[in-house]
């Protein structure tokens, strides 16, 4: 690519999801593919993100966000428009979709736009909503999975393409630093899960199925790492059920990988995902998989094959494909081969090649 050729990202997240993850492996991955590709991100004060561009020495500009339509967000991106002067504008949510557009609009700006999209929920059908959608400027639309795709490529005239998260999982970790931790005896199963606190991850349909599992008297331990609005929700309804003891909520950790090691299951519950960057995380660590067959997951999960899929909210069944996983050695074991050798398939160099690819289509 031209020298001239720059990459603003445009993140509004406060804390750290599998979105701002998959931002890093993007500018991680860009930069070892293409030294001169030049990329400035543009986050939010005080947030995981300007935490994460600070520590691993990323240009970045951080603004205030107020609302979900901030004035000082837009007031600063419009000014990080005129300073970086990028050739192409990348934005990855949804409220910073929407203070893009207001300020894109504003200045009358001419860069191109590339939207990510991570989410499988509809485009809301209201008048706002299918023109930010549709803003001329917006040139072409990444979709985490071929589910997303297939919702919102009938509702948008840019052009939709599919381009898969990515994993990076390089350290061989150790197996023994979160039983370590949590004072647990080797003859207690972990089951865990990594996903934020929110409706579409559907943790109550985790819980009932720990509860479940707990009433046949095995010996469990249940995690959950990740946070959210939804977390005294979770944990009240842990104490309702009087299992609190087999729980543990660890919150936002940098060090997931090394934890999610020592899990015997993998178990994930959403109702709405996009794909599922977490259980392609697993994978890699080489972790079976229990999960739904919820929006992208059954795209990166075939049941049988690397993992053991249940209907969404069928606690009953997930249950019964734990259960099937800790008596039977030897089918973790083949679906772990299998899963891990996919795993190599989602790596965050072929994501950002693509990507790539995808930025390198605008100037054709």
């Amino acid at each position: 690519m031209n020298k001239s050729i720059s990459i603003l990202h445009v993140s509004s997240a406060k804390t750290w999801r599998g979105g701002e993850q998959q931002i890093a492996h993007l500018v991680k991955g860009l930069s070892e593919l293409d030294m001169n590709l030049a990329q400035h991100v543009f986050c939010t004060s005080d947030s995981e993100m300007e935490a994460y561009c600070e520590t691993a020495s990323i240009s970045y500009t951080s603004a205030l966000k107020q609302a979900s339509l901030s004035i000082s967000y837009i007031k600063q991106l419009i000014k990080a428009f005129k300073s970086v002067q990028p050739s192409i504008i990348h934005v990855h949510d949804s409220h910073a979709h929407s203070m893009l557009v207001v300020a894109h609009r504003l200045i009358n700006s001419k860069i191109p736009i590339v939207l990510h999209r991570r989410v499988d929920f509809e485009i809301g059908k209201s008048v706002l909503s299918l023109k930010k959608y549709n803003y001329n400027y917006i040139k072409q639309i990444i979709s985490v999975s071929d589910a997303i795709k297939s919702i919102i490529q009938d509702k948008v005239k840019a052009e939709v393409t599919t381009i898969y998260s990515s994993t990076d999982i390089k350290q061989a970790y150790e197996k023994g630093k979160l039983r370590k931790e949590l004072d647990l005896d080797t003859d207690i199963k972990i089951i865990g899960t990594v996903a934020a606190f929110a409706d579409h991850k559907d943790l109550p349909t985790f819980i009932k199925t720990a509860d479940a599992l707990l009433k046949d008297g095995e010996k469990y331990q249940f995690v959950i790492i990740g946070d959210g609005d939804l977390r005294v929700e979770i944990e009240s309804m842990i104490t309702a059920l009087g299992i609190q003891q087999h729980f543990s909520l660890l919150g936002f950790r940098a060090d997931v990988s090394a934890l999610v090691k020592d899990f015997d299951v993998f178990l994930f519950t959403s109702k709405m995902e996009g794909l599922g960057s977490s259980i392609i995380m697993a994978q890699a660590i080489g972790i079976p998989v229990v999960c739904t067959n919820a929006g992208g997951i059954k795209e990166i999960v075939t049941h049988k094959e690397t993992g053991l899929v249940a209907p969404v909210g069928d606690k009953n069944k997930l249950k019964e494909h734990v259960q099937l996983i800790i008596k039977d050695p030897s089918l973790a074991n083949q679906l772990l081969l299998r899963a891990k050798q996919q795993a190599e398939n989602f790596s965050y160099l072929s994501m950002a090649e693509k990507t790539l690819q995808v930025y390198k289509g605008l100037f054709l």
